[in-house]
């Protein structure tokens, strides 16, 4: 039997670490190389070719479906996705029996996701294999690019409790590091998450974005002002105030020459 050739990827050091020590006690696995974001993945996988891929669903610079999408269908390995909130993907990994780990999972969990994975190894037909991944990505895109209803709430841990929150009343998502400020009328909380990733999860009508660190609810835009070189300012009904970035502007103006609130140019 051989030994499965294994690659981990995720941004967070700790969820990496945690990942190798459980490894550590497999006799079959062997890891060749951990990576911190999607583009060391995309190298990894095209140059050492593994046998299985730990792949965290959220990233800064892309996340586990845009790295997939860099790979060919026939080279991409078996794939154990790890997520703490993508509803909308677990619900393709269940139908298309590609496993995954959620945050936080123990021990048992991971050894079942493992041993799912390397049966797969031992017994898949790659063709097969290809013909699901493929079938997974178009249905995720479906997702994506019909926006169907989008995510309602998001469920955000303060303090040792959860706390729901409705991402209607969301007047901005901010990207904060490894992490997403999210501005509400009264406060602010902080989830864990990259801004592309939660951008793809929510209505397609209702929010828009206007910097790569900026995703605005447009039901709360009270004016919005050219502020010339391309920039653009946007005052929200709450005070809060956000400047675009200058490749945004063709989908700015694309949006907001439909609305009252615009001051044309």
């Amino acid at each position: 039997m051989k030994t499965i050739r294994t690659l981990i990827v995720d941004d967070e050091p700790l969820a990496r670490q945690r990942l190798v020590n459980l490894m550590a006690k497999r006799t079959d696995v062997k890891l060749v190389a951990e990576c911190k974001n999607g583009s060391e993945a995309v190298a990894a996988i095209k140059t050492l070719k593994p046998d299985l891929l730990f792949l965290d669903i959220q990233m800064p610079d892309m996340d586990g479906f845009e790295v997939i999408e860099q790979i060919d269908p026939k080279q991409v390995p078996q794939i154990i996705f790890v997520t703490a909130y993508d509803q909308f993907a677990l619900k393709a990994f269940d139908v298309h029996a590609i496993d995954y780990l959620l945050k936080p999972y123990d021990e048992e969990r991971f050894t079942e996701a493992l041993d799912i994975a390397t049966k797969q190894i031992y017994l898949s037909d790659n063709e097969v294999f290809s013909k699901k991944l493929t079938h997974l990505l178009n249905e995720y895109h479906y997702f994506e690019e019909e926006g169907k209803e989008g995510i309602q709430y998001l469920e955000i841990k303060e303090k040792g409790r959860k706390i729901k929150i409705s991402t209607e009343h969301v007047i901005c998502f901010e990207a904060y590091g490894n992490y997403i400020k999210v501005h509400l009328s009264d406060r602010n909380y902080l989830y864990r998450a990259a801004l592309n990733a939660i951008q793809k999860q929510l209505p397609l009508n209702l929010y828009l974005r206007i910097h790569r660190s900026f995703l605005i609810n447009t039901n709360y835009i009270q004016h919005t002002h050219y502020l010339g070189n391309n920039e653009y300012k946007f005052q929200m009904n709450n005070d809060l105030q956000f400047s675009s970035g200058r490749t945004y502007k063709e989908n700015i103006v694309k949006y907001l020459n439909k609305k009252d609130f615009f001051d044309k140019v």
